[in-house]
């Protein structure tokens, strides 16, 4: 039901009780990785912590769920699918619905392989990219059904990519307070950052066609029943394969 969030290279199954299940083939260095998992023994408890190497280095990368958000007022820009994120603890079983994932930083100058629980790869590493510059001044808001979702992880990443339209700053996600709440600010800030990485490349060779792109991902029209046309109305793609594929294809090189 969730498409996971990093750029993925199947991986044959391996005797563990937890797995790698798809193999991050880009990474944004010093931005978080995302890895899914699974269970290969039906496992009901999940360690909050495993351990991961990247290039010899080893870190600590913490285990989470995505799952399912229930919305009581859906608003025009809810996504198709609402999620949030929650994060694993000893001791407490899996949801019933949703998605494991392992998400851990990476190094400013991250390069070579990840290993983690059996598996070792070497995706290809990706400049920085710095959502957060001080220097720009905080994007503005084009009101309540033009604005993407703030406390939506998966979708939070159009507000990223209004930044690189506007040469601004994204305002933070806004998930809450707590543990959970911070690990999905990575999330969302992770998936981001890899949509901001192929625009970027595209943006190298064709500055033009990265624009048009980045314009449809968070595109608007004006709600001409108001004649004063103070209304801006999103009008942009929403299905979850559509975009996966789409941020796939951005970053192949």
């Amino acid at each position: 039901m969730f498409r996971l969030l990093a750029i993925l290279i199947p991986v044959q199954a391996v005797d563990a009780e937890i797995k790698v299940t798809g193999r991050p083939s880009v990474a944004v260095q010093g931005a978080d990785l995302v890895v899914p998992l699974i269970s290969t023994d039906g496992l009901d408890e999940w360690p909050a912590l495993i351990p991961v190497e990247v290039d010899g280095e080893t870190r600590t990368a913490s285990v989470a769920w995505i799952v399912p958000r229930p919305v009581s007022e859906p608003a025009w820009t809810t996504p198709v699918s609402p999620v949030t994120i929650i994060r694993a603890e000893e001791g407490v079983g899996a949801p019933v619905r949703g998605s494991a994932i392992a998400i851990f930083p990476t190094p400013l100058d991250g390069e070579g392989e990840v290993a983690m629980l059996g598996e070792r790869w070497t995706p290809r590493w990706l400049p920085p990219i710095d959502l957060f510059d001080p220097s720009r001044g905080q994007i503005e808001s084009k009101g309540s059904d033009a604005d993407p979702p703030l406390d939506d992880p998966m979708d939070w990443f159009r507000w990223a990519v209004l930044a690189y339209l506007q040469d601004g700053r994204p305002p933070l996600p806004r998930l809450g307070a707590g543990a959970d709440a911070d690990l999905g600010c990575r999330v969302a800030v992770s998936i981001a950052c890899q949509w901001r990485a192929g625009l970027r490349r595209v943006e190298s060779s064709s500055p033009g066609v990265a624009r048009e792109i980045a314009e449809r991902l968070v595109a608007m029209v004006i709600d001409e029943r108001r004649p004063t046309g103070d209304r801006l109305v999103a009008a942009w793609p929403t299905d979850p394969r559509e975009l996966t594929g789409l941020r796939t294809l951005l970053l192949d090189p």
